[in-house]
């Protein structure tokens, strides 16, 4: 496994902005976006990294640590950051961090952070080995990929 070749976490990383929609928005929040509709943005960008950087389809295996910060309004700008935290055998870690930009200020607020867990998988649904590894560069890069390593042994824990 150590002798695949390696993408940095530079070449792995998105940066999609988004604008709140009326659609997108809770029945009952007040002008807020809804958790679902979130969720399902982030798992979208999620899933292009971990395709991007599997050259192949995933399915999300695990979400963790998914925290609502701070709420998103109708007229935010959503800003998605996304990279890959860790790469294993036929699974990675994908880190997202979503800003909301205010139409009135100058300062993007952080509003939600996750991790998602995807699984490579061939055209039949079975796992395929990921022909990428990850080379982190920096001390934010190698702390983030062991975090990720602590959350995949808890994970593995947890019968499914």
């Amino acid at each position: 496994m150590n002798q695949r070749l390696k993408k940095t976490v530079a070449a792995t990383a998105i940066k999609v902005t988004y604008p709140i929609m009326r659609s997108d928005l809770s029945p009952r929040g007040r002008g807020r976006i809804f958790g679902g509709r979130m969720l399902y943005i982030i798992d979208d960008i999620a899933a292009q990294v971990a395709e991007a950087h599997c050259q192949s389809f995933v399915v999300t295996k695990f979400v963790d640590e998914l925290e609502f910060v701070e709420p998103a309004f109708i007229g935010d700008t959503l800003v998605f950051r996304a990279a890959v935290n860790n790469v294993w055998n036929t699974s990675l870690e994908i880190g997202v961090r979503v800003d909301a930009k205010r139409p009135k200020e100058r300062k993007e607020h952080h509003i939600v952070s996750a991790y998602f867990t995807f699984v490579s998988v061939d055209e039949k649904g079975n796992p395929r080995d990921i022909v990428y590894g990850l080379e982190p560069k920096t001390q934010v890069e190698q702390r983030r990929l062991k975090e990720a390593e602590t959350r995949r042994q808890e994970n593995l824990k947890t019968p499914i």
